[in-house]
């Protein structure tokens, strides 16, 4: 996969298509950490980019964010999956997404796979990772 069909691939996800309310989740009986859902959180999973790839990385990450930012606006404002009253759970996957495009671009650009490629696969599934469990396990919406 070159550059331009890691964008493209972006662009073609189907959010949330085979998620589960955020209820299934919410009311789980383990404990779970949320992933980072805002920019300023910290990353749980670094990704060590040599010097010579930074700038390719920086390149990359700005356009794969770019790129979710308009693809994202197929989930709408206010998404039924992600409403349990009184709250409203758009605005945290939105974030979630656009914390993993960034990194998960660093590390395709950077030539290894880590983390967050992991979990970028599970958001092309359809799927909201929502956190992690203390074991290591993905909690998947």
């Amino acid at each position: 996969m070159n550059n331009s069909d890691f964008i493209q691939a972006i662009a073609e996800i189907d959010w949330l298509s085979k998620a589960d309310h955020i209820s299934s989740v919410l009311n789980s009986a383990y404990r779970w950490e949320w992933l980072p859902t805002s920019r300023d959180q910290e990353n749980p999973f670094p990704v060590d980019i040599h010097d010579s790839d930074k700038e390719l990385a920086k390149a990359l990450a700005s356009k794969a964010y770019k790129t979710a930012l308009v693809s994202l606006r197929k989930v709408g404002a206010e998404n039924p999956l992600l409403l349990d009253n009184p709250h409203d759970y758009t605005e945290a996957f939105k974030g979630a997404v656009l914390y993993c495009v960034r990194l998960a671009a660093k590390e395709y650009a950077a030539g290894h796979k880590g983390k967050w490629t992991e979990i970028l696969e599970l958001f092309k599934k359809g799927k909201w990772p929502c956190g992690i469990q203390e074991g290591g396990k993905w909690v998947v919406m």
